[in-house]
């Protein structure tokens, strides 16, 4: 059972007459969500003049994780019976997708199919029957299961070995980080002259900005859905934008205005790719539950008049990438049913097959000269062949997931490639050696792009950022930022002692580095060496003082050792310095973990103040009653 790669998100599925517990969860989900760790959906998330029912079922349709928030009233829904709960259902049993029940109210739950799956809480302890401290819990309880999850379905990456540090990113490779965007980017592209770059994301925007600087140069709103692709002009003054509302739009990049919008046949427009001549604008079609087509279509249209040229139908699946030969002779374009075709653009047929090593072609690129073309899988491999043997000239190993995208050098001699294993690699086509690894993002990498003169690189991520560093491959420098993410990805994925390890050598590198202190602290907390994380925790403070994670994380860890006077001290700590940066969503939490400390203690006349401080509830009954 495999999940497809466009699985990517936590849809929540609720009853508007439980709107208060779906704020709750918010806010236990909103710092995970700032990270770039998670993406999750519901229906808030609706914009607009959107059409809501299509908009639901896209969310449905990219679920990694569902979260259900069970009551009398969500059972009693014709529309979550008929239009969510059967298409999850379907998703779970074929698909692997994880299943979350919440009980919120007294309801009929193990009477119904849910039932089939283990509840966060029991049934016959809803929610609505908890005081705000168990409340906390549960939804803690459901933060851990969802990271759990997330974490299981990736391959964690080897431990560097010492030879990889020959090829380890310098300390100062990322030049700046975009974050225009406020959901996942699928996609970036250098223009042609290299001076701006084009972004799309599933925010529905469109960001165009200076390649140099950073700097905003305007944005692209025309768009309704998620944007999956653009593709530049070959003279740069037009954009193509491509998505799921069945149009292409051709934008003029000097005035920001929209020249003119084509009707494509394809339901979802998942692929891009303008021809070198200038002359065509090839879309491909996305199969995406649940807009289903007979056939998957590959169409050929002239950008300049909206005239259709030909379409061809082939793959059994999705269309998941196109590319043009540099001469613009031949048309390659990927699929999830395993193969790369070639299009013959003279005589509209097909010219040739490429058939990969797995189910699953994600990406697709020819090399410079014409000779090569590239293909990512989901096998974690790319794939390299020449086109006049039509052999495997090269497999590239070096990743721990599935491999989405791919872009070849101007030099021709080098590949970045990138996908769910949150690094870029850069490596030599000819001898499969990775020369340079890319650190920075925290979340899947949708699509990478090599500046036209070589120097730098784009790399768009589930993140919500767009990310520009330069090219080092004569550097053999270790970086403090690599092994901390290095820990962090680790960490992420509960492998808490060879964090540790990569912790350690952050520090080796800067014993001055206060974020590798509080890190491994973190997960000797999560090992139970309560006494070495304390100490770790303290030294990250001495040299940093004024960052409130650290003191949130000194008291969880004096909790542990039931040192609570101590604890309250360190989180009211926290509590000031997320104050004075008007962190609000932190702040909220910080009372909520001042007031359990407060009822541990006994004290809930303290505890239900701080509740209510974090506008949570008063404890009810016996406990509010048991005073000091």
């Amino acid at each position: 059972m495999v999940l497809a790669p466009d699985r990517t998100r936590i849809f929540i599925s609720y009853s508007h007459r439980d709107q208060r517990y779906l704020e709750e969860l918010h806010v236990h989900l909103a710092y995970y969500e700032q990270k770039g760790s998670i993406d999750f959906w519901d229906d808030t998330r609706i914009r607009t003049g959107s059409r809501w029912y299509r908009e639901i079922e896209k969310a449905i349709a990219s679920a990694r994780i569902a979260i259900l928030l069970v009551s009398s009233d969500y059972l009693a829904s014709k529309f979550i019976a008929e239009n969510e709960l059967p298409s999850l259902l379907v998703a779970s049993e074929e698909e692997g997708v994880k299943i979350l029940p919440v009980i919120l109210r007294p309801c009929a739950f193990e009477d119904t199919t849910l039932a089939q799956f283990q509840p966060i809480n029991s049934p016959s302890k809803p929610l609505s029957s908890m005081n705000k401290s168990r409340r906390e819990a549960v939804w803690e309880k459901v933060v851990e299961l969802i990271q759990e999850s997330l974490a299981s379905m990736l391959t964690p990456p080897e431990a560097p070995s010492e030879l990889s540090l020959l090829t380890a990113p310098p300390a100062k490779t990322m030049l700046y980080t975009y974050r225009g965007h406020a959901a996942r980017v699928n996609m970036v592209r250098w223009s042609p002259d290299g001076k701006l770059i084009a972004s799309a994301s599933d925010d529905g925007t469109v960001q165009m900005w200076d390649a140099t600087t950073g700097s905003h140069a305007f944005s692209y709103l025309g768009h309704t859905g998620f944007v999956y692709a653009v593709a530049w002009s070959p003279d740069g003054k037009y954009l193509a934008v491509g998505g799921d509302n069945n149009t292409v739009s051709i934008i003029d990049t000097l005035t920001a205005e929209t020249r003119f919008t084509l009707q494509s046949s394809a339901q979802v427009v998942a692929a891009l790719d303008w021809s070198p001549d200038g002359k065509y604008l090839a879309l491909g079609s996305a199969n995406i539950w649940p807009y289903k087509s007979d056939e998957d279509i590959v169409e050929l249209i002239d950008p300049f008049t909206g005239n259709h040229m030909f379409t061809y139908r082939s793959h059994a699946r999705a269309t998941a990438s196109l590319a043009w030969s540099p001469d613009t002779k031949y048309l390659a374009s990927a699929s999830y049913d395993g193969l790369v075709e070639i299009l013959d653009i003279a005589s509209t047929s097909l010219s040739g097959t490429y058939e990969g090593g797995s189910d699953q072609i994600n990406a697709v690129m020819w090399s410079p000269d014409g000779r090569y073309i590239a293909a990512g899988e989901s096998d974690s491999t790319v794939q390299v062949w020449d086109t006049r043997t039509k052999g495997v000239v090269s497999t590239y190993h070096g990743h721990s997931g599935a491999v989405l995208a791919i872009a070849w050098a101007p030099n021709g001699q080098h590949i970045a490639s990138a996908g769910e294993g949150q690094t870029v690699q850069i490596w030599n086509v000819h001898t499969d050696e990775t020369i340079q690894t890319y650190y920075g993002h925290s979340g899947t990498v949708y699509s990478v792009a090599w500046s036209p003169n070589g120097t730098h690189i784009a790399s768009a991520s589930q993140d919500k950022t767009v990310q520009i560093w330069q090219i080092g491959f004569a550097a053999i420098e270790e970086s403090k930022e690599q092994w901390l993410q290095e820990g962090n990805t680790y960490s992420q994925a509960q492998l808490y002692k060879e964090a540790i390890v990569a912790y350690e050598r952050a520090i080796r590198l800067d014993p001055t580095y206060a974020r590798s202190y509080l890190n491994k602290g973190e997960a000797l907390h999560n090992l139970g060496r309560y006494e070495e994380a304390l100490a770790n925790l303290d030294q990250a403070i001495r040299l940093d003082p004024n960052y409130a994670r650290s003191y949130h994380a000194r008291g969880n860890v004096l909790s542990k050792l039931g040192r609570y006077e101590a604890a309250l001290s360190s989180y009211e700590q926290a509590l000031q310095l997320e104050q004075a940066t008007g962190d609000v969503v932190a702040e909220q939490l910080e009372y909520s973990t001042l007031g359990n400390v407060q009822a541990n203690m006994g004290r809930y006349r303290e505890a239900n103040r701080y509740y209510q401080k974090g506008q949570g509830e008063p404890m009810v009954g016996d406990e509010a009653d048991n005073r000091d």
